[in-house]
């Protein structure tokens, strides 16, 4: 009895071990795919002058996608109209609604905006360019931008170019050229074409491309800037400025004080009494120093 409960046993865990091994396990796969996707071929071509079209084509060595593409372009200078984007595969279709100025070059950078299928390895040919005239502009403003108080390095500030011939400046309207700084503060802004601009910098953290003078940090250089042939090196210091008028919002007796607001911080004040027979007038600054507060003092 004893004999056949062995066996029985060792049948048992022979199965057991059987059925162990036939477990099915998910293929290790092979190495990871660290290649990022390349453009292979373009209509037109990289680079091409007298450039009539509207739709680009662009095709890459794998299958891709995008990711964030509206954040991540840049279209230099910048375009009035919208465009439309389609990834089919390898293929990547833009088609804009409105025609290209002329004699002018146009870059698109997609910077992280094209990724591989498998591994979301950004392209790292994420640069395009071309002219709509006879000939590539090829002029280079580059620089750093840091903050003024503390000298800390900028990241995503736009740095921008602003046509002098144009009515549009830092305060009203966006940059014609533009680049955005990477995290070490740096940026570029290449293909310009001969000109007088004026270059300014700005954090833009509502991402509209236009200076928010009230909550983003900023930075211009007074003078024109003339781009004619070298690469010029232009740095910017930023500095959260408030340049709206001074004035004041409110005046009205509260409890035992009459209050003067404003719009903004007041540094110092001398109070007058038009009455000069008048006893002497108490003041003080109260609320984070944007108000005047008088005192009753009879």
């Amino acid at each position: 009895m004893l004999k056949y409960l062995s066996y029985s046993i060792i049948t048992i865990f022979f199965i057991s071990a059987i059925t162990r091994c036939a477990n099915v396990t998910a293929p290790t796969g092979g190495p990871k795919d660290t290649i990022p996707p390349s453009m292979v071929n373009s209509i037109p071509l990289n680079k091409s002058i007298n450039f009539k079209d509207n739709t680009i084509y662009l095709e890459f060595d794998e299958r891709i996608k995008e990711d964030k593409l509206k954040d991540q372009l840049i279209i230099t200078p910048v375009i009035t109209g919208k465009y439309e984007n389609t990834i089919k595969k390898n293929l990547f279709k833009m088609t804009f609604d409105e025609p290209f100025a002329d004699s002018t070059t146009y870059t698109l950078n997609f910077r992280e905006g094209i990724q591989d299928i498998s591994e979301s390895n950004p392209s790292l040919t994420n640069k395009f360019t071309f002219s709509t005239g006879s000939f590539i502009d090829s002029l280079t403003v580059y620089g750093l931008t840091t903050n003024l108080l503390n000298s800390d390095t900028i990241e995503n500030a736009i740095v921008g170019l602003f046509r002098v011939e144009d009515t549009v400046n830092i305060f009203n309207g966006s940059p014609y050229y533009f680049s955005q700084t990477d995290e070490k503060g740096y940026y570029s802004i290449e293909n310009i074409k001969n000109g007088k601009y004026i270059a300014a910098a700005f954090t833009d953290t509502n991402k509209n491309l236009k200076l928010d003078f009230k909550s983003e940090s900023y930075a211009f250089k007074k003078d024109t800037l003339v781009l004619d042939s070298i690469p010029i090196e232009l740095n910017f210091k930023l500095y959260k400025l408030d340049i709206t008028p001074f004035r004041q919002t409110t005046a009205l007796p509260t409890g035992i004080y009459y209050e003067i607001n404003f719009n903004k911080y007041v540094i110092d004040f001398i109070q007058n009494p038009i009455d000069t027979t008048t006893q002497k007038l108490y003041a003080n600054l109260s609320k984070q120093n944007k108000s005047i507060r008088f005192y009753n003092a009879i």
